[in-house]
């Protein structure tokens, strides 16, 4: 599958062709670059007696509205502008860079209700609240790490996670379960996302070909560190997971 994403900027550095397995995303600022990057990937295809399949390529534009008059061609077949590229797992809405996760959310739903079926009505509630946060959770974080989402699409996901505390011990229909998630070890979605991200920078800066990368995030993650009273990122990782539960902790004071 190809993915094809017109105009994108990461400050200076220019990654053209990003590919993962059998996937392969192009990048370009112009419509005649991604056509240039189509005729090499379909020409090294003839030599190689690779096909790529037209049907499966999606077109997406970041940043403005989709060039409908630009018409990409593949193997001598059309292509058409969606509006949504899923790279990876991952959904991203066109023009707003948007992450969509409602299909993760939904998915989240089906995992737990199918433990909830599988442990019964006798069940243990520690029983549950394990496999929910290792399974489920874990799947509804996936790429957290770069999300960009609306406050709309936040408030899902943590209503998501509250509702399975609410139906696991059969309280706090109209009212917080934070109490519950505090005596059961799990942070609220908003807190889990941050400590991913500052986690996640950690990881990038020692890697020396993600360090550029890293560079750019370093502003916005720092921020985010500094609402857990984190002021240097080279802490432990320990005391980023310190630092996030207890200013999660302070919030129910």
């Amino acid at each position: 599958m190809i993915s094809l994403v017109c105009y994108v900027t990461l400050d200076k550095l220019f990654a053209g062709c990003i590919l993962y397995a059998d996937d392969i995303l192009l990048l370009s600022s112009s419509c005649h670059g991604l056509q240039s990057m189509l005729h090499i990937c379909n020409e090294f295809g003839k030599r190689w007696d690779i096909h790529f399949n037209p049907a499966k390529t999606q077109c997406v534009t970041f940043g403005g509205q989709a060039p409908r008059q630009c018409n990409l061609v593949v193997g001598g077949k059309s292509l058409t502008w969606s509006s949504k590229l899923k790279y990876l797992g991952c959904s991203i809405k066109s023009g707003s860079c948007e992450f969509d996760i409602s299909s993760a959310i939904g998915k989240f739903y089906s995992q737990f209700n199918n433990i909830m079926a599988v442990l019964g009505k006798q069940k243990n509630e520690m029983a549950a609240i394990h496999p929910m946060n290792s399974y489920c959770l874990s799947s509804l974080l996936y790429a957290c790490e770069t999300w960009s989402l609306k406050a709309s699409s936040g408030h899902s996901a943590n209503v998501a996670l509250n509702n399975t505390f609410r139906r696991i011990f059969n309280c706090c229909w109209r009212e917080s379960p934070k109490m519950l998630l505090f005596y059961c070890d799990v942070l609220p979605i908003a807190h889990n996302v941050d400590e991913h991200r500052i986690l996640f920078y950690k990881k990038l800066k020692c890697h020396s070909c993600f360090r550029v990368l890293a560079k750019i995030c370093y502003p916005e993650i720092l921020s985010i560190a500094n609402k857990y009273n984190i002021h240097c990122l080279d802490v432990s990782v320990g005391q980023v997971r310190r630092c996030v539960w207890q200013l999660f902790v302070g919030s129910l004071m």
